[in-house]
């Protein structure tokens, strides 16, 4: 979805379509983010029933 969004901008970069990346970069390093965190909340739950 979010590449068919950036492909769908096309050439000449105008204020709006600028807007619409940074909004599009935003919404990409939230998902990294939120992927991370689950990685991360996985590794600790697989932790505690190795310890068990």
């Amino acid at each position: 979805m979010i590449i068919t969004k950036l492909l769908s901008l096309g050439s000449g970069l105008t204020k709006s379509k600028a807007l619409k990346i940074i909004f599009l970069l935003a919404e990409i390093s939230i998902l990294l983010y939120a992927i991370a965190e689950a990685e991360e909340e996985e590794r600790n739950t697989i932790d505690l029933e190795d310890h068990n």
